[in-house]
């Protein structure tokens, strides 16, 4: 794990490493199952890898990127009021 800093619901904000030394950040990114975070891309030293990530996964359409409608959690979160 690098990082650990906290969010506002004192969650660690950090990059999570398998054994083997993947990103798990960046892997999800690539499968299209999560958004990267802008917030706290300055607790992610690998952030431009994986936003680069995040535009390859929207071009070809992978996961989540497939759903038109699909909508940020923190745009859910904030319409949801």
């Amino acid at each position: 794990m690098y990082g650990g800093s906290s969010d506002r619901y004192k969650r660690t904000v950090a990059e999570l490493y398998t054994p083997s030394g993947n990103l798990v950040q960046l892997q999800q990114v690539q499968d299209g199952m999560v958004w990267g975070y802008e917030k706290y891309k300055s607790d992610c030293p690998s952030w431009n890898r994986v936003a680069t990530a995040q535009q390859q996964a929207q071009a070809s359409k992978r996961g989540l990127w497939k759903d038109k409608t699909a909508v940020a959690p923190w745009e859910w979160r904030y319409f949801s009021r």
